[in-house]
């Protein structure tokens, strides 16, 4: 049953002939230049590949001949010239050995009871040899994506970070709350992402934006597996060949998947351009935007009408049947501006087929809308700690090991929300109450020998190094504030510098 399921996933549904014509007319520009081109394409050298080698997670994920990184690791002086011969015969030849290429798929639950293969995550074991090609690949095209790739998208990027996703989206969300311009934010998630995407759309996408020959034929070559097997009950079963889809746990996936998105991007400034949308603008000074990406997750903005809802439509329908991505409409959802009558947002809804976006809806692990009062939005946290520390209660901690779980864990659990939002006060001394607790044993009737602001100060003024979540959380958003300096061309900056500091 699995083997049929991800057999049918991995093999290619649609062929569109004219598809290098279609993707030629996308007004994408060719950023990538000579120089780069010959930076992605020279020589590898063996120092090159040993750095690669030792930057690998030596224990994880084992391949198909069932060594780890560890084996090459610690025998380096014996294998070294056998890897690196192997990996250097590649980049000359161009060619994979079919056994080398040959993967594992692990399945992994999304949720803690599966019903329905769709509820299982497609891990691939890929072997030693293969991970090293394509790290260095990897390596080599993240240097490049910055320039690339355009600036609504954050996710693998050098230099951009989720943060910005977050507070972009919810300066949009907040616009679309208190404005009476009937604006609409569609939340677009994609199914089975990875596994869906069309090597043709991805290697036309590629030659469009620049990429040498020579490039492209490497990348053909890797996101092309010879076959795959699926591990059931830590055996492999089934043998069939894919003919779409990039394989999750291959480091050069995430990557290509970014550029992939760039075809939806295209196709939306296209539509822009031919006013059939129109983005979102915070304020008069601040950029239009009409899409914001995340890895598979992403807004749609456009005007709040029926007419914009059919173009919309058409220009998904047109990227799915490019790219092979297929929208999933059970997690997508639609917010309004508040001035759109009710009954043309139900309809609105209706014809994209997806429901309104909910208080309780996420955007990359973050809630969308922030309800007041705000300590009842991020009352997950609290939950969260508290259900670590009731956890390690059951434990017998010594002092070092209660010290180093609420310094690595419990600390940090916050951390991606305090980067974004600045939490209530009463929310934070809170938290630090429980940590406090904690500390001294357990219950609120034990005796607290020394005040936990005192036990936040550094070790070198007689304290334990601890944080306080409150002045933690003000140094985060201050980092966010000091990058908005550094970077003032980022899409960030501008929005931010355009609503509130245009002068």
């Amino acid at each position: 049953m699995a083997v049929e399921f991800f057999d049918n996933l991995f093999t290619s549904e649609n062929q569109v002939e004219d598809l290098d014509a279609r993707v030629v007319a996308l007004p994408i520009e060719r950023l990538v230049t000579t120089k780069m081109n010959q930076a992605l394409v020279a020589p590898v050298t063996p120092d090159e590949i040993r750095h690669t080698v030792f930057s690998i997670e030596p224990t994880q994920a084992p391949g198909s001949d069932g060594f780890t990184a560890n084996l090459f690791l610690s025998f380096w002086d014996i294998v070294g010239p056998l890897v690196v011969e192997a990996v250097g015969s590649f980049f000359v030849n161009g060619k994979l050995l079919r056994s080398v290429n040959h993967t594992w798929i692990t399945l992994i639950p999304k949720v803690e009871k599966v019903e329905t293969m769709r509820q299982l995550r497609p891990i691939s074991l890929c072997q030693v040899i293969y991970k090293i090609i394509s790290k260095i690949l990897a390596n080599r095209l993240a240097l490049v994506l910055p320039t690339v790739v355009s600036p609504e998208h954050n996710a693998f990027i050098k230099e951009r970070q989720i943060v910005d996703n977050v507070l972009i989206g919810h300066e949009i969300m907040h616009y679309l709350k208190i404005k009476t311009k009937g604006y609409m934010a569609l939340k677009v998630d994609m199914e089975k992402a990875y596994d869906r995407v069309e090597w043709p759309f991805l290697l036309s996408l590629l030659k469009r934006l620049g990429f040498g020959a020579q490039w492209v034929q490497w990348i053909h070559e890797c996101i092309s597996p010879s076959s795959f097997s699926i591990m059931m009950n830590g055996m492999p079963a089934g043998y069939f060949r894919p003919s779409r889809g990039l394989r999750q746990g291959d480091p050069l996936s995430p990557l290509l998947f970014v550029l992939c998105t760039e075809g939806l991007t295209a196709l939306i400034k296209k539509a822009v351009l031919e006013r059939r949308l129109t983005g979102v603008r915070v304020s008069p000074r601040a950029p239009r935007v009409s899409n914001l990406f995340f890895a598979d997750d992403s807004y749609m903005l456009v005007q709040a009408s029926m007419q914009q809802c059919e173009n919309l439509l058409q220009v998904l329908g047109e990227y799915e049947e490019l790219s092979g991505q297929r929208v999933n409409l059970d997690n997508s959802a639609v917010c309004f501006s508040r001035n759109v009558l009710h009954e043309d947002c139900v309809a609105m809804a209706a014809r994209l087929g997806v429901g309104e976006l909910g208080v309780q809806d996420k955007y990359i692990g973050l809630p969308t809308l922030i309800s007041r009062p705000k300590s009842e939005t991020f009352r997950f946290l609290e939950e969260k700690l508290l259900q670590k520390l009731q956890g390690w209660k059951q434990r017998h901690l010594s002092w070092a090991a209660k010290e180093t779980l609420l310094k690595s864990v419990a600390a940090a659990l916050p951390v991606y929300v305090m980067a974004c939002f600045k939490l209530p006060v009463t929310l934070c001394r809170r938290l630090d109450k429980y940590i406090a607790h904690f500390w001294w044993g357990g219950s609120i009737d034990r005796v607290h020998w020394m005040s936990w602001r005192k036990l936040c100060r550094s070790k070198q003024e007689g304290g334990l190094g601890f944080r306080r979540f409150e002045q933690f959380n003000q140094a985060l958003l201050a980092k966010v504030g000091w990058r908005i300096i550094q970077d003032p061309n980022s899409l960030l900056a501008r929005i931010y510098k355009g609503k509130y500091f245009p002068n």
